[in-house]
């Protein structure tokens, strides 16, 4: 008998037989005599395949099943090995097996895959009977079923049920009146109930009996054949805890036109909701202090301005900023800057009532509105608290950090009810107490709106001014006294506007800083500046040092140096002829590597002035940290020296100079009791109207030319070194 392994194997008993060693094979004529009429029928009609086969596993015969399922016909068949005919060539020994069990008088059950005479292989069920003459076996009687669809049915039903067990989504079945009748294995993970803990249950437990159209079976029933119940629908695990899920509930047809089941698929989508929680949250709040962010606040303050306009009361939005925030991250790193942003926003969020809103508008800048005010004076009070509040020092990295603030107040009625337009009015106001003092506050006022317009304006003409040729430089003379000797120059930016005339350097270099064009136009006013030092070297004989006024943004710039030495190189000009002149405020915002390019460039030769000395923080540091040879007293104290405090603030910035070994030199002079008052200080640089306006550098040419003997070096600088 032939066969492979088997699935399954099923042998039933049969009677104990001698061995068939020794037998003879039956004579022909012996099985011919089992041929009767019922028994070739029910050979002949059978829809399996039948074989027999004698004792030696060769075919004697097959019935037409037989030739369907193998393709062979009887004649071909007959007298052949079974094991060669239709066996497999890798299944020969449990084919072998197969059949011996037979012929020791057993039935032998198995199902195995077969060969047809195509080479194809068909899945069959194997019974092999033994076939006795009395007690003597003559032979094996083989029946093989075709069970290949089967095996596909039940392949699918096994995959089926695996899918159903071991799918992610949770899934029960219910009978048509709601009672559960089977759960996989999600189903149980997910509401933590065991399989008999909710067998012959309707699932209104899972929503703690509540009347929800996905745990009412009762609402179901309205469902026919085809139809799909969706929604969501929040469920609780035995532990009570809730979790959310999208639920689909799709009825089965029963054998009549009814519904016999009820198929009910769960997706947890706990973990999605939360996330997309966390990214709403996350679009309109910042990362780093949690508050609303700009979009966020924006959208508040559209809400609150709509319902400002409908009840007719006031609304106030405050827009506050650091005051010197950069100076905390350059001192003490971005990390502690991060700290401070975020104890300002714990600290402003304690002041404000509940029915303000407080945002991070972005870097240090932070937005609060106020609704449903009787007056504007309760916006002026909350700024005066807030900017008292900054009085305390803020907590740091184990350090106190001093920091104020500066806000600016836009108030509707009146104007649009328009954020943006809000906002804008607000900054402007915020930038009107910057320039005022900081710490302060301001009201939006339209004469802003007006100022900033034309600031815009002349910003976009001052693109391409440089060349259209309408910068150029002017010249003013410094003076030594005693003999009013010119012993130097400054150089000074103008701005001849098309329309606007002369526009000065105070209205447009800030400007030029803010929009970056500073960097080129210092450039050119250093190269030109170079240019006229040299050519009144080489008219004169001696050498004018030449000072030229940097910009923060120039100091900043990493080209800064390189900047410098390129235009030496490219003027000729000795360093010791180049003056550069620094502010307080400059100063301030010089990192190391800008500190390190001064030094290296005072090494070179070229020499330093801090100007508008005492207007600033007067901070003596600057004096020991900075490489300067030069103090420049600002000319509000010289035009104030009728007043005793000016008169003492003068004096003492000469002292002070002098005992630095530094040169002083007085800006402003206009009058000669000025240079009286100068002299009697030791002050005998003197720099003014008095002596001479700015000059073009061809009429500063002449002066020194034909300065009638006045023209000397300038003293404490070698006439033949200056002269290179």
């Amino acid at each position: 008998m032939d066969g492979r392994q088997a699935d399954t194997e099923t042998m039933a008993a049969g009677a104990e037989t001698a061995p068939a060693e020794g037998l003879d094979r039956p004579d022909p004529t012996e099985v011919r005599q089992l041929d009767n009429v019922y028994f070739r029928q029910l050979f002949e009609n059978s829809p399996d395949g039948i074989v027999l086969l004698d004792p030696e596993d060769r075919v004697i015969d097959v019935n037409r099943g037989f030739e369907r399922l193998f393709g062979y016909s009887a004649e071909e068949a007959r007298d052949q090995p079974i094991n060669a005919l239709i066996v497999p060539a890798n299944s020969f020994g449990e084919a072998s097996a197969l059949s011996e069990r037979a012929m020791q008088g057993r039935i032998a059950a198995a199902e195995r895959a077969r060969r047809r005479k195509d080479g194809s292989l068909v899945d069959v069920r194997i019974l092999g009977y033994p076939i006795f003459d009395g007690t003597r076996q003559i032979g094996i009687f083989g029946i093989y079923s075709d069970i290949t669809f089967r095996r596909r049915v039940e392949k699918r039903l096994r995959l089926q049920g695996a899918a159903m067990k071991s799918v992610a989504n949770a899934i029960f079945i219910t009978d048509r009146e709601g009672r559960i009748e089977w759960v996989n294995l999600a189903f149980c993970r997910l509401s933590g109930y065991e399989e008999e803990d909710v067998l012959g249950r309707t699932p209104d437990f899972l929503c703690n009996g509540r009347p929800e159209p996905g745990c009412d079976p009762g609402l179901w029933q309205s469902l026919s054949p085809g139809q799909v119940w969706r929604g969501q629908v929040v469920n609780r695990n035995r532990g009570g805890g809730a979790y959310t899920v999208e639920q689909t509930v799709t009825p089965l047809a029963g054998h009549g036109k009814g519904v016999s089941h009820f198929v009910v698929v769960q997706e947890d989508v706990s973990a999605r909701l939360e996330a997309e929680e966390r990214l709403r949250h996350m679009a309109g709040h910042d990362f780093l202090t949690d508050l609303p962010n700009r979009y966020d606040f924006t959208e508040r303050l559209k809400i609150e301005l709509e319902r400002a306009e409908r009840s007719g009361r006031w609304l106030a939005l405050l827009v506050l900023d650091l005051d010197h925030f950069k100076d905390v991250n350059d001192t003490f790193g971005h990390s502690a800057g991060d700290e401070l942003l975020v104890s300002v926003a714990k600290r402003l969020g304690g002041m404000l009532r509940a029915k303000s809103a407080l945002a991070r508008l972005g870097g240090d800048e932070f937005g609060i509105v106020q609704t449903e005010l009787d007056d504007v004076e309760n916006a002026s009070g909350l700024a005066r608290r807030l900017i008292a509040a900054f009085e305390r020092p803020f907590e740091v990295l184990e350090r106190d950090i001093h920091i104020s603030a500066s806000i600016g107040i836009a108030v509707f009625p009146p104007g649009e009810a328009d954020p943006r337009h809000l906002i804008k009015n607000a900054d402007l106001a915020l930038y009107r107490a910057k320039d005022e003092g900081r710490a302060t506050y301001r009201f939006y006022a339209e004469e802003m709106d007006l100022a900033v317009r034309e600031r815009m304006k002349l910003g976009q003409d001052l693109y391409g001014a440089l060349a259209r040729r309408e910068l150029f430089v002017e010249y003013q003379p410094q003076i030594a006294l005693p003999g009013a000797t010119v012993v130097a120059a400054e150089a000074l930016l103008r701005w001849r506007h098309p329309k606007r005339g002369l526009v000065g350097p105070a209205e447009f270099v800030p400007i030029a800083e803010a929009s970056g064009l500073i960097v080129p136009i210092g450039e050119w006013v250093l190269q030109q500046a170079c240019e006229a030092a040299k050519l009144w070297q080489d008219r004169t004989g001696f050498g004018i040092p030449v000072a030229v006024n940097l910009s923060a943004v120039q100091l900043k710039s990493p080209q800064f140096e390189e900047t410098v030495e390129r235009v030496l190189k490219r003027t000729g000009l000795a360093p010791e002829l180049l003056e550069l002149e620094l502010t307080e405020g400059i100063l301030m915002q010089a990192n190391p590597a800008a500190a390190e390019a001064l030094e290296r460039l005072r090494e070179r030769g070229v020499r330093f002035a801090l100007d508008d000395f005492g207007r600033g923080y007067s901070s003596l540091e600057y004096l020991r940290k900075f490489p300067l040879d030069k103090l420049k007293i600002d000319r509000t104290f010289v035009f104030g020296l009728d007043d005793p405090h000016d008169r003492v603030i003068v004096s003492t910035i000469a002292i002070l100079g002098r005992k630095l070994g530094l040169e002083v030199v007085a800006e402003g002079v206009e009058t000669e009791e000025q240079i009286d008052f100068l002299k009697r200080e030791g002050c005998e640089l003197l720099q003014g109207y008095y002596f001479s306006r700015p000059l073009l550098p061809a009429t500063f040419r002449r002066l020194l030319v034909e300065g009638n003997g006045r023209l000397l070096p300038r003293p404490g600088v070698d006439r033949r070194r200056a002269a290179g």
